[in-house]
């Protein structure tokens, strides 16, 4: 009789532990569909869900190698590891971020296999542990900014490759300039997507092949490097076919296969340059120098065995109450995700009239109105979908300005990310508040000597001042908790932009003024009188006065 109980007590523990493992992968599924989903939209991110498909095979085929030997882990630290994970999925489901969305996936990953295989087992996964770091995207703003460095590097070394073929031409940033067209370096040419899609690969490579530390870091380092010279190849075929024979190669079909090309070559190189380091020094193990009676047969492991170790105290069902929590935050944010994401498209749909030449005076004090442009670009480019611009020239002081207003974003835009691609850095920055105006002014630099001056603010379809944030491009965690939480309690997307007070779109309004020698203290206010007087005639401008209209059929 008490046999029987013992017996019914363990297949209750069982069944337990059997139900907290499949809640908490329940749990963290709706933060990994919005991660996968958010991952696809980014092309430097898109070959992450076969990434870790192919990461999970490879463990699959180790497992009975990797769990053989090993005994659970500590039931006291495995709880404590969970009840982290499910901390960071809530994070990650509140946050929508999808750093904090692998990251909790990750997690997840390394708490069950403590709690399967104990220390033991966590080392012997490390390998693949540390494959699947690659599919973490880099938090905040970094990969933009090395993105950016990329563009740099990638137009520099193709200016070098051009001149070797004699072809004449300057660099300005990352833009190439020949006799009769300019070049830009796109985020899709400056080596994101290739750089990491070929750094995985050779790391998949080097993991299938058993190479050790040294080998594989080896590996990456060369891949980068074959990389930047793919890419820099890459461009300099673009600009010397476009200029010498046609310009189909710079964009549609013929672009992307030529840059699935290069990223052949790339891993053909990487991988011909480990082959050669092989030949160069060869590892070379003879058969007489293996004794049989040493040889240790290694217990066969059957997974059945796995389940029949699961073990965790009464915890447990207090683990499963806090997943199921976490499975129905998470729910319903990947349903506010997915719906919020069409709002924001019906939001940004909501168009202004455009601008045209005539919005902007003749003269506005000193400064007198030259040529006035307009100009569209697609919805993957990092500059504005649509701008309207105009040039003026200071009367006296010789100066000239660009007043430009951008459109449409779903947000404050900071400029300056937008310059730094053009081979300007970012030397000294200031925050103004003049009445209900809260604007940016940043002094920017090239190494060439040259200065120029940047001023800028945002505006929502109600001509309302959209303030700065305090970082570029995202919000204090404070903000997105409330956010957030807002979601949870049913609160949509636009009512969260009206909580804000903003109204979407958002207009970019700018100055850009770039002096032929040094912008004086002087100087600086005259371009920041200008933009606020600027700023006032647009905020007055039948873009914001006839907002719920289209004027002239015509939108922006």
């Amino acid at each position: 009789m008490a046999t029987n109980t013992i017996n019914r007590d363990a297949s209750q523990k069982l069944d337990l532990n059997r139900v907290l493992l499949v809640i908490a992968v329940l749990a963290v599924l709706p933060v990994a569909v919005v991660y996968l989903a958010r991952m696809w939209v980014e092309g430097h991110y898109q070959f992450f869900p076969l990434y870790i498909a192919v990461v999970g095979y490879l463990f699959y085929g180790r497992f009975d190698k990797i769990a053989a030997d090993t005994k659970p882990g500590n039931r006291v630290a495995a709880s404590m590891l969970f009840v982290g994970c499910s901390l960071l999925i809530f994070s990650a489901a509140i946050f929508e971020s999808a750093f904090l969305g692998a990251v909790s996936m990750y997690v997840l990953f390394a708490s069950v296999i403590y709690w399967l295989m104990d220390v033991r087992g966590l080392i012997k996964s490390m390998p693949f542990l540390l494959l699947l770091l690659l599919a973490i995207p880099l938090p905040g703003n970094i990969d933009n900014l090395l993105i950016i460095q990329l563009q740099f590097m990638a137009s520099q070394f193709a200016g070098w490759l051009l001149d070797l073929f004699g072809l004449i031409h300057f660099r300005e940033g990352v833009v190439l300039i020949t006799n009769e067209q300019q070049f830009f370096t796109e985020e899709a040419c400056s080596g994101i997507r290739s750089l990491y899609s070929s750094i995985a690969g050779i790391a998949v490579y080097s993991a299938t092949c058993r190479y050790g530390w040294a080998r594989a870091i080896f590996n990456i380092i060369q891949t980068f490097l074959w990389v930047i010279f793919g890419n820099a190849l890459r461009i300099a075929i673009v600009v010397g076919v476009s200029e010498n024979w046609t310009t189909s190669i710079a964009e549609g079909l013929p672009h992307d296969l030529l840059g699935l090309a290069i990223f052949v070559v790339i891993m053909l190189l990487a991988i011909s340059t480990d082959r050669l380091v092989s030949s160069m020094f060869p590892y070379v193990e003879h058969e007489s120098e293996i004794d049989d009676s040493v040889i240790e047969v290694t217990p066969v492991f059957h997974k059945r065995q796995l389940w029949s170790r699961l073990g965790l105290n009464r915890f447990a069902v207090v683990l499963i109450g806090l997943f199921l929590m976490v499975l129905i935050v998470g729910c319903r944010m990947a349903f506010v995700s997915f719906t919020q994401d069409r709002s924001l498209i019906s939001i940004l749909d909501r168009r202004l009239p455009m601008m045209v030449e005539g919005d902007m005076p003749v003269a506005i004090g000193s400064w007198k109105r030259g040529e006035y442009e307009r100009v569209r670009r697609g919805h993957s480019s990092i500059f504005a979908q649509d701008s309207f611009v105009w040039h003026y020239e200071h009367s006296t002081n010789g100066l000239s300005a660009v007043v430009s207003v951008d459109c449409p974003w779903h947000g404050f835009h900071d400029l300056v990310v937008c310059y730094e691609v053009k081979g300007w850095r970012n030397t000294a920055d200031e925050f103004h508040e003049v009445g209900d105006l809260k604007y940016k002014s940043v002094e920017l630099s090239r190494f060439s000597g040259a200065e120029a001056l940047l001023v800028y603010a945002g505006m929502d379809r109600n001509a309302r001042n959209v303030a700065p944030p305090k970082m570029t491009d995202t919000l204090d965690a404070r903000t997105r908790w409330l956010a957030g939480f807002r979601q949870l309690t049913g609160a949509d997307y636009s009512s969260q932009i009206e909580a804000a007070g903003i109204e979407l779109p958002v207009t970019m309004v700018q100055i850009y003024c770039e002096g032929g020698g040094e912008l004086t203290s002087e100087l600086k206010a005259e371009v920041r009188q200008l933009f606020q007087r600027a700023h006032d005639l647009i905020k007055q401008s039948r873009r914001f006065k006839t907002a719920d209209s289209t004027a002239n059929g015509s939108v922006d």
